[in-house]
């Protein structure tokens, strides 16, 4: 089993083909012009495709994710970190759909991507629940996610990505197989 910290931020779906980068949120909107930081780190990244689901977040100087930072500056006297993506699966890298592979491939494969990167992973936790839950309520995070680490993604249709996010994603991944014919 993976275990991971649940980060309390926007989900955000980064799809990245050629020179198009998009950040889209649940409900399709393009957040690249609001996040010029995340979309320049996602931009840079050394393949020419990615589909990569995450979250973008902002944590206090505890390092806790704290999501009213994101439509609220915090006071002057309380010190956050830069907005930061916190991705926790790849999709897609280069010309490979990873939908089919198991989520520890994909976590290996989205860790090799963003290595040099200023994006971030989300951060893993003990697979023992009971041990993660202790760290999870030691350092006061709000949530943590366990998946099974031989799962896959059975919804290839990527529904489970919004029905708005879906068309893009689609678009990418159709786009590359047809530019590696």
């Amino acid at each position: 089993m993976g275990v991971e910290e649940k980060v309390d931020g926007w989900r955000i779906v980064a799809i990245k083909e050629g020179r198009h980068l998009y950040l889209m949120s649940r409900t399709g909107k393009d957040h690249a012009a609001r996040f010029p930081d995340i979309a320049r780190a996602v931009a840079e990244l050394p393949t020419r495709t990615a589909i990569i689901d995450g979250d973008a977040a902002v944590f206090d100087a505890d390092l806790i994710s704290r999501f009213h930072f994101l439509n609220d500056p915090p006071p002057a006297d309380v010190t956050v970190t830069p907005l930061t993506y916190i991705a926790f699966d790849a999709i897609q890298v280069g010309t490979r759909d990873l939908r089919r592979r198991p989520l520890g491939d994909r976590r290996g494969e989205l860790e090799e991507l963003i290595a040099k990167s200023d994006i971030l992973p989300a951060r893993r936790l003990p697979d023992d629940g009971l041990k993660a839950w202790a760290l999870v309520q030691e350092r006061r995070w709000r949530y943590f996610a366990a998946e099974i680490t031989n799962s896959v993604l059975l919804d290839l249709s990527m529904a489970n990505l919004h029905a708005p996010v879906c068309l893009r994603a689609r678009a990418a991944l159709a786009s590359t197989r047809l530019n590696a014919r």
